[in-house]
């Protein structure tokens, strides 16, 4: 009798458990949904949601994928979405507890990035307790610890109405290494950048870098890129940096870098750049920083010249010297955005021959005119060349100075 009871109460609580079960694969990924809805929510401002049910499984190992993620601004339409997030781990390590074993993958990610004519980013105030209302400076990211991250296909669309800038940046791939606190995360990335405004401009190729805990900078930052606008091409392009920082209020700071690439232009104009920057960023003042520019080209016309620059939030400038056609050149540069015109040129050359140089460059050596960019009574500058030997319509002449722009030389 005793027996019985025992059996029927086995069969009765089995039959429990089977009716849970059921009802847990049934209604757990909503149930899970709903969570998750309500986690996510706390913690940033737009209006979340998620389009499917949480999707869960248990073997090969445990599995969590969240699909249709959307963020909706004020006006309901989405600022953020998301196709699917998952998160996996291996059995062996659940049962040994390294829950930070596990790896997430995010697929389908399509961002809009705004700011507004006052400035005002619409990502600052995303995150709650980081935005101006809470007068609180932006915060350091911090990750949950894992053993990789993986994200594939994410868009994100800028436009800066302050700043004139709109374009998009596609991330192909990017994955982050292990992410453990206080420790640094590589990160690699295949890329396509395309500017609309100010210029047409398309940059793609590959990156690796390290970043700081926190997320707060970047260091020994390497690129390969091939970017291309209008008629000009970076071919083999080479980015280095040794560090960069962005501060509370967004300011940038960077540290040591290096851009070199060899430049293919209209017409078979060839060459080779390099820019080299000693310190460069944004503060509440404007841009600053100091470095220097090299150019060398081959055809059509042989030159070779480089600048040490600063640049500064009311004036900029910098000096000139190397080449052009065999003969030595010198002189400075400078601008200061509150003249007119802006910027001044003081050029010296040894020796000349225009005649040679327009018959070079694209445009001129038809029937002996020059090209029109030669016109230097019209180009934006106030400023001055001075020609050791000037050769120009078969005549020569020493000595010779002549005016850059419309207003005189000073």
């Amino acid at each position: 009798m005793k027996l019985r009871r025992l059996v029927s109460g086995a069969l009765v609580l089995a039959l429990l458990c089977a009716l849970l079960a059921a009802l847990v694969l049934a209604r757990g990924g909503e149930w899970l949904r709903a969570a998750a809805e309500q986690r996510l929510q706390a913690l940033v401002q737009p209006q979340v949601r998620i389009g499917e049910a949480v999707r869960w499984q248990l073997r090969p190992g445990p599995d969590v994928r969240l699909r249709a993620l959307a963020l909706r601004g004020d006006d309901g339409e989405p600022v953020l979405r998301i196709d699917e997030i998952a998160l996996t781990w291996s059995w062996r390590d659940v049962l040994a507890g390294r829950l930070e074993a596990g790896t997430l993958s995010v697929s389908g990610v399509r961002v809009s990035v705004q700011r507004d004519a006052d400035g005002h980013w619409n990502v600052a105030d995303w995150v709650r307790g980081t935005g101006p209302a809470e007068g609180r400076a932006t915060s350091s990211i911090m990750l949950p610890a894992l053993a990789g991250v993986r994200f594939e296909d994410v868009r994100i669309d800028l436009r800066d109405e302050s700043g004139g800038l709109e374009g998009a940046l596609v991330l192909s791939r990017l994955e982050l290494g292990a992410v453990q606190a206080a420790e640094p995360l590589g990160l690699s990335a295949d890329l396509q950048l395309m500017l609309n405004a100010p210029a047409e401009v398309g940059v793609q190729g590959t990156l690796e870098v390290a970043l700081t805990p926190g997320l707060r900078a970047l260091e020994a930052l390497d690129a390969r890129l091939e970017a291309e606008s209008g008629a000009w091409r970076a071919a083999g392009a080479h980015l280095q940096v040794d560090r960069m920082e962005i501060g509370d209020a967004g300011e940038l700071a960077l540290s040591g870098g290096e851009l070199a690439a060899d430049i293919h232009g209209p017409d078979g104009m060839n060459g080779h750049g390099r820019l080299s920057v000693e310190r460069f960023g944004q503060d509440a003042r404007g841009w600053y920083g100091a470095g220097s520019l090299g150019l060398e080209t081959e055809m059509p016309v042989q030159a070779r010249l480089s600048s040490g620059f600063t640049v500064g939030a009311e004036e900029s400038g910098g000096t000139l010297e190397g080449e052009l056609m065999g003969a030595g050149l010198n002189g400075n540069w400078r601008h200061a955005a509150l003249e007119q015109p802006p910027s001044s040129l003081l050029l010296s050359l040894e020796h000349l021959d225009l005649d040679a140089l327009s018959a070079a460059l694209p445009g001129g050596g038809e029937e002996g005119t020059a090209p029109a960019w030669l016109d230097w009574s019209a180009w934006p500058v106030n400023g001055e060349l001075r020609v050791g030997t000037l050769r120009a319509q078969g005549a020569t002449v020493r000595g010779a100075r002549v005016r850059l722009g419309a207003l005189p030389a000073r």
